[in-house]
């Protein structure tokens, strides 16, 4: 398998709908949609149990060249579906992030899985003004270094028009304790995380 540089990430809550309908639509036809794509590896979904937004999804890339061609724009945006479009209109805490691997990433650029993953943890800097990679690298790594059940730390970076977002996901075999979720723990010195929550891997129901 080609090593997977970039990820795309969309956090949301489904309102006005229910989660039969918003499972259907996921497994039906949104996954199916991406994973024929060329260069989508992955797939992968995970809930919210204790906040806001309730449902994430992580799709690892190729590059990220792949989420700016004519495969991936004959589903997205200006073309999506109708079920698509109606699920955006229904949803709140919506956040989407597309980003390449930050060569200061802890961990190797393979893509993710839900193998022996019990939790993730996504953290979250909006706005960077520069490029401080070794710095979020650096404070996810002395954040959760001593955490159990830790395995893997990745960490993407995506321009956002005006400067940079930075994503962390950190995967781990057991439940993570409850202050790691506290945001102020990922601040660096110049930068402030705006969003550290857990998530749980939701199965395919064809797994």
């Amino acid at each position: 398998m080609t090593e997977a540089t970039a990820l795309l990430l969309s956090m949301r809550t489904p309102d006005g709908i229910s989660d039969a309908e918003f499972d259907a639509w996921i497994h039906d036809e949104h996954f199916p949609e991406r994973i024929r794509i060329s260069g989508f590896q992955t797939t992968l979904r995970y809930e919210n149990k204790t906040g806001t937004p309730q449902s994430l999804c992580l799709y690892d890339v190729d590059d990220i060249s792949v989420l700016r061609g004519p495969e991936y724009a004959a589903v997205s945006g200006a073309n999506l579906s109708p079920w698509s479009r109606r699920m955006n209109a229904v949803s709140s805490a919506h956040w989407r992030f597309t980003g390449i691997r930050s060569p200061e990433s802890p961990d190797e650029p393979i893509a993710g899985s839900h193998e022996n993953v019990v939790q993730i943890l996504m953290v979250r800097w909006q706005g960077v003004s520069e490029r401080r990679d070794r710095a979020h690298a650096a404070v996810v790594q002395s954040a959760v270094e001593d955490v159990p059940g830790v395995d893997r730390i990745r960490l993407f970076v995506g321009e956002n028009g005006v400067g940079f977002d930075y994503v962390a996901v950190v995967e781990s075999s057991i439940a993570l304790p409850v202050d790691v979720t506290s945001a102020g723990r990922f601040d660096t010195d110049s930068d402030k995380c705006d969003f550290a929550q857990t998530f749980v891997p939701v199965a395919s129901p064809n797994s």
